[in-house]
This record gives structure tokens, sequence and C-alpha cells, in this order.
């Protein structure tokens, strides 16, 4: 990760955490921190995604994830850099937007969450 200073995570999925630059390829100045809706697109098909249509959802970030690896990629968004927006791989899940301020589609981003942990807790 390159917030406060480059430091290593905890490798639990493969990628890095990288600041927006704030100036697009051809210079152009943009906001950061990045405040505001964007639409997710759904990559690569996921348990957390299930029964679920791309929606709007709600970031406030300055660093976003490059997932170098594809298939940890559940979702992406755009904000003049491909953001992963979701990752995840068996047990671990994570999302780059706040779900708790992103509408139906947060929430039922979350309701899979826990139907995903439940499932998998009865499992053992």
């Amino acid at each position: 990760s390159e917030e406060n200073g480059f430091t290593e995570g905890l490798g639990l999925l493969p990628g890095s955490v990288r600041r927006f630059p704030g100036r697009s390829e051809n210079g152009e100045p943009y906001k950061v921190p990045h405040m505001g809706w964007n639409r997710l697109k759904f990559v690569n098909a996921s348990p957390l995604t299930s029964n679920l249509e791309e929606d709007y959802v709600y970031f406030v970030h300055s660093y976003f994830v490059n997932a170098e690896n594809s298939e940890v990629l559940i979702a992406k968004a755009d904000y003049h850099e491909q953001v992963s927006a979701v990752v995840g791989r068996d047990n671990i899940f994570g999302m780059q937007f706040h779900p708790e301020k992103s509408s139906r589609l947060g929430m039922a981003l979350l309701d899979n969450f826990l139907k995903i942990a439940v499932e998998r807790k009865a499992v053992r």
C-alpha cells in the first residue's frame, strides 16, 4: 500500500493500494478524495453478487485497490482509474465503497455477505 508510506499488507489477496494521482492521463486535474456515486460493473461471478443487478454505490476514498489477479475481482468501477470495487476469494471479501450508504445495492451486498457467513458457519 502507498497509504502512510509503503506498507506491506496481510497478503490475503494479490494487488496493491495506490493513491489517485489527481490528474487524468491528459493532465487534467480531478478531485481527490473521490466522493460520489459510481456504477458497479460485475466482472466475475460470486455468491456476494448472486441475484443482484449492477447499480450505483457510494465511494469516499483517496486510495484504490489495483487487483493484479483478475480472478479475485468481483466488481469494478471507474474513477479516472479502474477501481477494484469488490474483491474476494474463498471466505475473504472486500468492498472499496461504503455499502451501508449505498442504497439498495449496498444493503443487498451486505445481506448476501451475511447469508454466506451463516451458510459457511453451518458447514464447519
